[in-house]
């Protein structure tokens, strides 16, 4: 028979599982359907009209989630509940608080109700991790995985106000440089020293440890001047990281020992300038006076 002599058209029921890709929906099954199948070049065209469709499962994208609130006493709190498919959640903090005394904390949950501290990384200083913060900036955590974070208040001595704004985004999750090294004896690769496992000069610290010092002077005039920061007696060793915030309206002069005895050059921290001592090896910092001002000086 030849193949003009078959019919250009012809009609058929199709049912059971049909996936249909329409780039928005998923669709379970059809049934009922009848369509046309016109003969032409490869591959064959066939249209018709759809009378059921089960199981249509609509797919949407992820979008980005944002919060924002204030913090003026400890434990008050501001929330960002994050968006599916986020991985990273930008934080700011800005207001009167900073400087002063005031810290707050970073949390997690991943039930809603149970509160865990968890890293936030203080981008706008070289990407500093840190649990809790008494500085104004920008902050990243990684939070695939979390329901919610939030920001605390941890402790609050002097009245002040803490603006905190959440944006969380859908990308690849923040990576968070400082976090401690775990606990343990074995010695990391050489770097050109001889390192040790003990407590002797050689040896490779954690960049933090857990614990850390702050000196705050609110009002910085000459007769402060000069002052002595005893960080070793402080922390009990010499310090590795932290920061210099002057937020005040005048310059300091700032001088670092790693022995209490011998110290470096003399170097200018300006007003509303922020110095930053990571893998420093710090025994002492001293402060002289050069107009009036205010500074924090946190140290791990």
């Amino acid at each position: 028979m030849s193949i003009d002599n078959i019919k250009k058209r012809i009609t058929a029921t199709i049912s059971g599982p049909v996936t249909l890709d329409t780039g928005s929906a998923v669709i379970g099954s059809i049934s009922n359907t009848t369509f046309a199948v016109t003969q032409g070049t490869s591959p064959w065209v066939i249209s018709g009209t759809i009378s059921s469709i089960t199981n249509a499962v609509s797919t949407t994208s992820a979008a980005n989630s944002t919060a924002s609130g204030t913090i003026a006493a400890a434990a008050e709190t501001v929330e960002c509940t994050i968006s599916p498919g986020a991985s990273t959640v930008g934080i700011q903090l800005t207001g009167t608080w900073a400087g002063v005394g005031d810290l707050v904390i970073f949390e997690a949950t991943v039930n809603g109700s149970n509160w865990e501290n968890c890293y936030a990384n203080l981008t706008s200083l070289g990407s500093i991790a840190v649990i809790t913060s008494g500085l104004n900036g920008l902050y990243q955590m990684a939070v695939a995985g979390y329901a919610k974070v939030r920001v605390r208040g941890h402790t609050w001595g002097t009245p002040g106000v803490c603006l905190v704004s959440f944006n969380s985004t859908v990308g690849s999750s923040a990576s968070l440089l400082a976090l401690p090294m775990p606990p343990g004896t074995n010695v990391i690769g050489k770097f050109g020293i001889d390192q040790t496992t003990d407590g002797t000069t050689n040896k490779i610290r954690d960049i933090i440890s857990g614990r850390n010092k702050t000196y705050t002077d609110a009002s910085f005039i000459m007769g402060d001047s000069p002052v002595i920061h005893d960080v070793n007696t402080g922390l009990g060793r010499n310090g590795t990281a932290g920061v210099i915030e002057n937020y005040g309206t005048g310059n300091v002069q700032v001088e670092i020992s790693d022995n209490g005895v011998n110290w470096g050059d003399p170097f200018v921290v300006r007003a509303g300038k922020t110095f930053d001592l990571q893998g420093l090896n710090i025994d002492s910092i001293r402060m002289t006076w050069i107009t009036d001002t205010s500074y924090q000086i946190v140290v791990w």
